[in-house]
């Protein structure tokens, strides 16, 4: 028997390869299934990574680890506590007007008038709305329909025969049974809707809370645990090549590094200039909406959802006045626009230059690549990695990979594969 004859099946280079790189696809997937739990271990790990430079400046100072995690805890409720205790009146205000709005056929006349401009084939849909909702506007079709019907009633007593009355006044009152059922039916769908739409928010609710809780849970200890993951990282590099992977590791850290807090700080500034952009072109909620958009921008061309919210808010708000104090129908579609272009071009060509500089080395095109590739393969959870990985395996291509495709055009190797071969 051949030396190859007595090896385990696992024991062969390029199955171990294929098993190696299954595992690696398979925890990419499992992460994605239980994307609940791993997304708020993410997001946890990047804050651990981002504060570690100031836990080690405290600890420099005499302040242990897990003093500096828990006033960083502490630090984020405070944060949680005085951002609900800024949005919760606002939600309570918001909500309470709106039950007043529909009581008093306020929204009602909102809708009929969004009505009155839509085309025909679109308008039904919310004539049955304004059917459902209270006001004066329904009562008034409704008795506009009932004299109709008497008016032809009285015609066709004169003009039709007995039979023909009365085959005509059944046919009127199946269709009058008919269209009650229609709103009956009308009804219990918006009822059904607003009872999903309620449940809908309260599991949001729920989930949002779990994820308070579950990142500072992670956060702290992943704070405490940090030195301990590096080192233990460190250890599973082979020691021939320790020096040569600490290096590329270090400059990896240094891309990354460069990228996320720079890009937290660009997504602030660009918070903080939507919001008064949509304020002076009056956006309603422009400083909710500003800083949620420019949080969203953490995460690059996510943000974007941040521009038709403002320009149908302003276009509400338009119709909201009087006909004699509306601007024109094109105000409320480019303002809102022209501010999200300003900023955008802000910071493409200012921001990012000047705050994440060079160190970051990702190109515009490797960013779109990336994120549109890690969102279409894990969404969320891939528009997270998606940049960090990107970063990485641009490095590894730049030091490893062009490197040996150099010497082997050059003749120099013989394998253009980054490999050693041992003997």
């Amino acid at each position: 028997m051949t030396s190859f004859d007595r090896k385990h099946l696992w024991e062969i280079q390029a199955i171990r390869d294929v098993l190696l790189i299954a595992g690696g696809l398979s925890v990419l997937w499992l992460g994605h299934a239980l994307s609940s739990i791993t997304i708020p271990l993410l997001v946890a790990l990047l804050l651990a990574y981002l504060v570690e430079p100031l836990v080690e400046g405290l600890g420099q100072r005499g302040v242990s680890r897990s003093r500096a995690a828990a006033w960083f805890v502490a630090l984020f409720g405070v944060l949680v506590v005085g951002l609900l205790a800024l949005v919760l009146p606002l939600i309570v205000g918001q909500t309470l007007r709106l039950v007043d709005d529909v009581e008093s056929g306020d929204m009602q006349r909102r809708v009929l008038r969004v009505e009155s401009i839509l085309p025909e084939k679109a308008a039904p849909p919310l004539q049955r709305l304004a059917m459902l909702l209270p006001g004066e506007a329904v009562l008034d079709v409704e008795s506009v329909l009932v004299e109709s019907e008497v008016e032809v009633k009285s015609t066709d007593a004169n003009a039709d025969s007995l039979e023909m009355q009365i085959q005509r006044i059944v046919q009127q009152e199946l269709a009058s049974q008919s269209d009650d059922a229609v709103l009956q039916e009308e009804g219990l769908r918006a009822a059904s809707a607003a009872l999903s739409s309620a449940w809908g928010v309260l599991v949001a609710i729920v989930d949002a809370g779990f994820l308070l809780f579950l990142i500072p849970f992670y956060f702290y200890f992943l704070v405490l645990w940090y030195p301990d993951l590096v080192r233990f990282g460190a250890q599973l590099v082979p020691r021939d090549n320790r020096e040569a992977a600490i290096s590329l590791l270090q400059e990896m850290d240094d891309v990354v590094n460069g990228f996320v807090r720079g890009r937290l700080l660009v997504s602030f500034i660009m918070g903080v200039m939507f919001s008064v952009g949509w304020w002076l072109v009056g956006v309603p909620y422009a400083f909710v909406l500003g800083m949620t958009t420019g949080a969203l921008s953490t995460v690059p061309f996510v943000g974007g959802l941040g521009a038709p919210i403002a320009i149908g808010l302003a276009v509400l708000a338009r119709l909201e006045l009087p006909e004699v104090e509306r601007a024109a129908w094109w105000i409320p579609v480019v303002l809102p626009a022209a501010v999200f272009g300003l900023v955008s071009a802000i910071e493409g060509w200012v921001l990012l230059p000047l705050i994440a500089g060079r160190a970051t080395r990702l190109d515009p095109v490797t960013i779109v690549v990336a994120v549109l590739a890690g969102g279409a393969l894990l969404g969320v959870y891939g528009m997270l990695l998606a940049i960090p990985l990107a970063a990485c395996l641009k490095i590894l291509v730049i030091r490893i990979v062009l490197p040996r495709l150099r010497a082997w055009s050059r003749g120099d190797v013989s394998d253009p594969l980054p490999i050693d071969h041992g003997q």
